[in-house]
């Protein structure tokens, strides 16, 4: 049995721009983040991602790369970065969202989910499959 409930993120890039969602609920909640879900039994962590973004924003992830995972306790996150996808975003109960510049991040830290900055700048200069484990 697994010790960690498994969850997964995607920063989805969309040339300057990125998908964040304004969370309407724990955890985060009232802070931008990258969209994503639980990891359900028996499925991938790639096929969880590719998953609950299609859920949470009705687009279909063409190509996906993990750039890196987070550890809280006894949670661990993947964070993928993708940008191919088909279809146009609609709203769900998760939380609003929106395409915005990637300065926003930087620019509003105190805003955004606490590790998004490290992941954005680590997506963005993604190379030699090296990836980013960060643990709290």
């Amino acid at each position: 049995m697994c010790a960690y409930k498994i969850y997964t993120l995607c920063l989805i890039l969309n040339e300057n721009y990125i998908l964040l969602q304004r969370r309407g609920k724990s955890p985060f909640k009232g802070k931008w983040n990258a969209p994503g879900g639980k990891v359900e039994v028996g499925e991938s962590i790639e096929e969880a991602c590719i998953r609950e973004i299609f859920e949470e924003t009705s687009l279909k992830l063409n190509d996906i790369k993990l750039v890196g995972a987070i550890t809280v306790q006894d949670t661990k996150i993947y964070v993928f970065a993708s940008h191919h996808f088909t279809g146009n975003i609609v709203a769900n109960q998760e939380g609003q969202l929106y395409w915005l510049p990637i300065s926003f991040v930087e620019e509003n830290k105190n805003d955004v989910a606490y590790f998004l900055d490290w992941f954005l700048d680590h997506a963005m200069r993604y190379n030699n499959n090296s990836i980013v484990e960060i643990s709290f």
